[in-house]
């Protein structure tokens, strides 16, 4: 399976107002979208995976939703593998800040573009950049372009991004840089290492990294209440009809 495992932490790093830092251990899922049957079939009776929890309408698979997205923004005909960096439903629950997909060339060879799509919490909306214009340097792949989404309620909207990627092999490194005024505000990092994608696995790592995606959820929300009580800047929704579509967790209904 061209599908892994990856296991690592997370750090974020925040300047802004007030300085404030955290990390955790997790583990994540690449998935190859040409293998989602397979993939299905390795999930423990306690994991699924639900199309409505990921890109696009519902109604088409993930890929091809992937593929028309890519085009709309200007990207390439993507016609080899896609792979997808997220997190399985876990005990009828689905948590995703972000996820990224991967897209690969014909020959799953050279890395094309990536899509990443970020939900933002606690409004449950979702947005996707497109990472095209790519430069190799350290066998990273680099993209600067402005804010375009509200994501976090404590970053105003005039930010800009700093983002790399390596390409996913035995290790996988995602570094986002926020800045304001050239001034750096905020770094996130995710540095992680392959496993493989069995059944066994993915048993042995929810034992590691139990009720990760509760865990994740309630994270967020533990981090954002110690920001509020430092009296970090609260920016509300730039578009107040949202304000108020607020929520905590996708379910199962």
């Amino acid at each position: 399976m061209k599908s892994n495992l990856y296991y690592g932490e997370v750090t974020h790093h925040r300047t802004k107002e007030s300085k404030h830092h955290f990390s955790y251990r997790m583990y994540t899922h690449l998935i190859d979208l040409d293998e989602l049957e397979d993939v299905k079939r390795e999930l423990p009776f306690y994991c699924k995976m639900r199309r409505k929890d990921y890109i696009g309408n519902p109604n088409k698979s993930i890929k091809s939703e992937v593929q028309r997205i890519v085009r709309e923004k200007g990207g390439p005909i993507i016609n080899g593998p896609v792979r997808m960096l997220t997190q399985i439903r876990l005990l009828g629950v689905c948590f995703n800040p972000v996820t990224f997909y991967y897209c690969f060339d014909k020959n799953d060879e050279n890395l094309e573009v990536i899509l990443a799509e970020i939900e933002n919490t606690p409004w449950g909306e979702r947005y996707s950049y497109l990472v095209k214009e790519i430069t190799n340097r350290n066998d990273l792949m680099r993209k600067d372009f402005q804010k375009e989404f509200h994501v976090s309620p404590f970053f105003p909207m005039d930010i800009n991004y700093n983002w790399s990627f390596s390409s996913p092999s035995k290790e996988l490194k995602v570094n986002m840089i926020s800045t304001q005024r050239g001034k750096t505000v905020f770094s996130a990092n995710m540095n992680l290492k392959h496993a493989p994608f069995s059944k066994r696995e993915l048993i042995k790592h929810h034992l590691k990294y139990p009720l990760i995606t509760y865990k994740i959820i309630f994270g967020i929300y533990l981090q954002a209440f110690i920001l509020w009580m430092k009296g970090v800047t609260f920016y509300s929704h730039p578009n107040e009809s949202n304000q108020r579509k607020m929520f905590f967790f996708k379910g199962d209904n």
